[in-house]
């Protein structure tokens, strides 16, 4: 969750670019196009990483000020895979002339098309983007004494990509034709937003769509935006077996608090279903996770048979149960074990403190066997 916020936050700074360029480009009055690379290196300066505009800039002016960008380039940080961080095929905004005079930004909707997103974290945790958020964090503290209201009706993506890569943790990610749009943004008022995307894990097979819309509050803050989400669902299987997963009730991320509380997470794993409430603290550094896991009772034998693995045996292998669980860094717990296969009763408690090798201690307690029948 830690990496998945960071990486919320580059997205954003991304977007944030846009916003920038704009503002670079207001006082020009002639044809930008002749002054294309001042307006790259003003650019640049402001969002701390090299700024490319390979494409001609098209615009109007009255009543709004409407541009469009073309093949705009971002550059990579220095260390990390390939040249650019962000290539974008058409950036187009629309701001409104006459508010600025009163100090007033009036954006229209800022729509990218077919943006390309490289997300880079280094075996060391160093992030290709990090630099970006610490020269946006630095700029805003010495525009603090500029107050300027910001409003923007809307953000819209259309055909976008977004490649991550955790060196450290050897998890890439793909998300494929993203579509996202937002309600206008302004300040105290909630956002609605919505996401539809091909999300894959090409390591762990996994291959899927996912459909989500959320309101958040205090985006144009420095409170910590705050996440609210009305729908969250994931569809579609890991190798052959299906897989679905998808929130119920209140699921919200409130990063001012750092916290995470999601009501009932339902996942379908080929036949079993799995639910669990989950709560999450230190999101930002140090996650926890906890929750109460619960099995609806399923075909032990189906599951496995689903997977790949033979279970022949002469026993019903209907399973059920539930336990509380932590997750904390690389260590998993189950406490409060109370699982049944077929007349066995399985209780006790796992601690495993480094779960990525598998490695801790198991004290359970089995009622009956018949070991015949398996």
């Amino acid at each position: 969750m830690k990496k998945l916020i960071k990486w919320l936050l580059g997205l954003v700074l991304i977007l944030a670019v846009v916003v920038i360029l704009v503002v670079v480009l207001l006082p020009v009055i002639f044809d930008p196009n002749e002054h294309k690379s001042e307006i790259q290196t003003a650019a640049s300066n402001q969002v701390g990483r090299e700024i490319q505009l390979n494409g001609p800039i098209e615009w109007s002016v009255f009543p709004w000020v409407a541009i469009n960008l073309n093949d705009v380039v971002v550059g990579n940080e220095k260390g990390f895979k390939g040249s650019a961080l962000a290539e974008v095929e058409q950036v187009s905004v629309r701001v409104k002339l006459l508010p600025l005079l009163s100090k007033q930004i009036q954006i229209g909707k800022v729509e990218l098309v077919k943006p390309v997103i490289n997300l880079q974290i280094a075996q060391s945790g160093l992030t290709n983007w990090q630099s970006m958020l610490s020269h946006s964090e630095s700029s805003g503290e010495q525009d603090n004494n500029q107050a300027t209201d910001l409003e923007i009706k809307g953000i819209v993506i259309s055909q976008g990509r977004v490649n991550y890569t955790d060196a450290a943790t050897n998890i890439q990610l793909e998300m494929i034709d993203v579509s996202f749009m937002s309600d206008a943004i302004q300040s105290g008022v909630a956002t609605e937003m919505s996401l539809k995307t091909v999300l894959n894990l090409p390591a762990q097979e996994l291959k899927s769509k996912l459909d989500s819309t959320w309101t958040v509050k205090n985006l144009t803050t420095g409170s910590g935006p705050q996440f609210n989400f009305t729908s969250f669902d994931i569809d579609g299987q890991i190798g052959l077996v299906p897989l679905k997963l998808s929130s119920q009730g209140q699921m919200n991320i409130d990063l001012a608090k750092d916290t995470l509380d999601i009501e009932r997470l339902i996942m379908d794993y080929s036949v079993a279903r799995m639910t669990t409430p989950v709560k999450g603290t230190g999101l930002a550094e140090n996650i926890s996770l906890s929750g109460n896991l619960a099995f609806n009772e399923f075909s032990l034998a189906d599951l496995l048979a689903d997977v790949g693995t033979s279970f022949d045996n002469q026993a019903n292998n209907t399973f059920a149960g539930s336990s509380d669980w932590s997750l904390v860094g690389d260590r998993l717990q189950l406490n409060q074990m109370n699982f049944s296969l077929d007349e066995s009763k399985i209780s006790g408690s796992v601690d495993i403190k480094q779960l990525s090798q598998l490695k801790g201690q198991f004290n359970i307690d089995i009622n009956q066997m018949n070991a015949d029948e398996y």
